[in-house]
């Protein structure tokens, strides 16, 4: 009897250790959950440490050690740290080198820094790894014409339509680009677009009457522009200023 109790007290202390373990493990799997949360979408000042913590946590696949040198690297570029954030998203394409998100990350870097021609190398490199993706056209449409290289931006302003039709900013940006180019025709047909997608944006509408006023038709230039003040009243003078620059 004796022996049976103590049989079954072992048992018991081992459910016990066992179940412990089993949770601890739970722990130890929410705390890593946690890390990866604060590393991708945390702040700068949560998502430095915990990236920090994840990279030198040991052996990592390829994988998670790119993504947490990307967490990281979007950390750095909020902080507008721009030589560490290039130096993550660098690692990362190190780590993960065909992955398109990493190299399109560089871009938007040297495109904060005013080096167009750079972020362009790069939001070409992300397209070639993966032609699917509407950032890398749209980002790289938005470079172009920054540099007034209208019909290179409208090529990449066409693919954005096509991927994501229903995006308010490829059908208005291409019919920024068109505007400026004096195809007013597709101009106003892709403004046309973008106010069916969201009715209460001032620009679309003035640039839709500006190029209605090119073509000709005053009446509608005025209907449009009108419309447009009522939304933004300062719509002309901000308009005027985007003409010229």
């Amino acid at each position: 009897m004796r022996e049976r109790l103590k049989r079954l007290r072992r048992y018991l202390a081992g459910g016990v250790v066992l179940a412990a373990m089993a949770w601890a493990g739970v722990a130890v799997a929410d705390a890593d959950d946690k890390l990866k949360q604060d590393c991708s979408f945390g702040t700068p000042a949560i998502a430095v440490p915990a990236c920090n913590t994840l990279l030198a946590s040991g052996k990592l696949s390829a994988a998670d050690r790119a993504w947490f040198y990307y967490g990281r690297g979007n950390a750095y570029r909020e902080q507008k740290d721009t030589a560490q954030a290039l130096a993550d998203y660098s690692r990362a394409m190190e780590a993960s080198p065909k992955d398109g998100r990493f190299p399109h990350a560089r871009g938007r870097v040297y495109q904060d820094k005013g080096d167009l021609d750079r972020a362009i190398v790069e939001y070409t490199t992300a397209i070639a790894l993966d032609g699917e993706q509407v950032a890398y056209y749209q980002d790289r449409g938005a470079a172009y014409q920054i540099q007034r290289k209208f019909e290179r931006a409208i090529a990449d302003y066409d693919q954005v339509v096509r991927l994501k039709p229903k995006l308010f900013a490829g059908w208005n940006n291409r019919g920024s680009a068109y505007l400026r180019l004096g195809k007013y025709v597709n101009a106003i047909a892709d403004f046309d677009a973008a106010i069916k997608l969201d009715a209460r944006q001032a620009y679309p509408l003035y640039a839709r009457g500006y190029a209605k006023q090119k073509s000709g038709d005053s009446a509608g230039a005025n209907a449009d522009m009108a419309a447009a003040a009522k939304l933004m009243p300062t719509i002309a003078s901000a308009f005027e200023v985007w003409l010229k620059d």
